[in-house]
């Protein structure tokens, strides 16, 4: 009896012990605010024609009639994973349903990355840390580009919630010493987050390369073990890599039009349109961050432009709106730091400045989210068809034109 009561007691204080580290009143705010955000006239215009294939080859794999289906069997990492998914958002609720999905991973993704800057420990002090995790959370949650991802039904955004999760658990094995609970985890949400989209390849390596350094340069005792990671997760990838070369090649070149100084002059110009707003509060958070430690500042900095860089060397244009996500994720730290690093100087300066920094933002927010969509194939009267005869019983064609795939049904065409 007696061992059951300390074990009781032991669970209430870890149960405390994980509410007072829990989100606070403004985080609530900022999760709530990233919702609605995301959720709002969520089914204003009829599908894109990614949605409409993620569905497609959801739907098909509840039925088992995938191998009739390539080369989109394929869809940018493991099509079981994703397009089924989105099939059962959409079976319960239509388009709503499909895109709603990403709306709540979308807002579980605003409380990681307010998880993974707080845990970056850029102050070394608890509480500026914590208010520096929700001014970061707080900018993506209000950045267009995260909300135009999350209210789309594509793969993007549970491939981040993947990576983020991964993030937060090499975190936590980093910052103990002796806990290997969580190395399993790390490798498991970062091949899933690779699995979902294959993007992710492009900037894991360098977390990993990121955890090397810090595991040497704090924490030694992991060292040996974080190099077992990067091998596990090396052989992982290049299983993948190797199964899927001739798809990964498909899709890149399939991407990717003609090499030309005009290509280049586009990518240069989306990345800039996409973190310009940033700029200026970002390099005056990489002084500050440079001054406390300059290798952490460098890091984020070099992680920020990898997208850039990787797009510049591939020229790969269809795709470059969506990957600069991940320039957005080490960017917004260096932003955050300089409103937490005002708001050490004097509390009250450091939230007005955050709110009205996040308020010009939602000023750009529409036309943004606008540009984003207009992008996109969208057809009209997809999403009333799709409702009514986008079923498994149904006979898929798909039309190759440039990693193009368009959903016809037998009764759609005999009207």
């Amino acid at each position: 009896m007696k061992k059951i009561k300390a074990k009781f007691r032991k669970r209430i204080k870890s149960a405390r012990k994980i509410f007072s580290d829990g989100p606070n009143i403004l985080l609530v705010i900022v999760l709530i605010f990233a919702f609605i955000l995301r959720v709002f006239n969520l089914n204003s215009n009829s599908l894109f024609r990614d949605e409409a294939i993620y569905i497609r080859l959801g739907l098909e794999s509840f039925n088992g009639n995938l191998s009739n289906l390539d080369p989109y069997l394929w869809m940018g990492g493991w099509s079981l994973l994703y397009p089924t998914i989105t099939a059962i958002g959409f079976e319960i609720g239509g388009v709503f349903g499909a895109r709603f999905i990403n709306v709540i991973l979308g807002t579980i993704c605003v409380y990681l990355f307010y998880v993974v800057v707080k845990k970056l420990k850029l102050f070394k002090n608890v509480k500026t840390d914590k208010h520096n995790g929700i001014f970061a959370a707080a900018l993506f949650a209000a950045s267009p580009l995260p909300i135009f991802l999350s209210r789309t039904a594509i793969s993007d955004v549970l491939s981040l919630t993947f990576l983020l999760t991964g993030i937060v658990f090499l975190q936590k094995y980093l910052q103990t010493k002796t806990n290997n609970k969580y190395f399993f985890a790390i490798i498991i949400f970062l091949i899933l987050a690779i699995l979902t989209k294959y993007t992710a390849l492009m900037i894991i390596p360098f977390i990993i390369l990121g955890a090397i350094i810090y595991a040497y340069k704090y924490n030694r005792k992991r060292l040996e073990e974080v190099l077992i990671l990067l091998f596990v997760l090396i052989v992982g990838i290049g299983f993948y890599v190797n199964k899927q070369f001739d798809n990964l090649t498909l899709q890149i070149e399939n991407q990717i039009i003609d090499r030309n100084i005009g290509q280049l002059s586009s990518l240069i110009t989306i990345f800039a349109k996409t973190s310009i707003f940033f700029y200026i509060p970002a390099f005056i958070g990489f002084v500050i961050l440079f001054m406390k430690d300059r290798y952490v500042a460098i890091f984020l900095s070099f992680l920020a432009i990898v997208p850039l860089l990787v797009y510049i060397y591939t020229q790969n244009l269809a795709a470059f709106d969506q990957i600069t996500i991940y320039s957005l994720l080490f960017i917004l730290p260096l932003v955050s730091s300089f409103f937490a690093w005002i708001g050490v100087k004097e509390a009250k300066h450091g939230v007005i400045i955050a709110v009205l920094f996040t308020s010009c933002l939602l000023v750009l927010l529409g036309s943004q989210i606008q540009e984003y969509e207009d992008k996109w194939r969208d057809s009209a009267g997809m999403t009333d068809f799709a409702e009514v005869n986008l079923k498994v019983d149904n006979k898929s064609l798909l039309e190759f034109e440039n990693a193009v795939s368009i959903m016809v049904s037998d009764s759609a065409s005999s009207n």
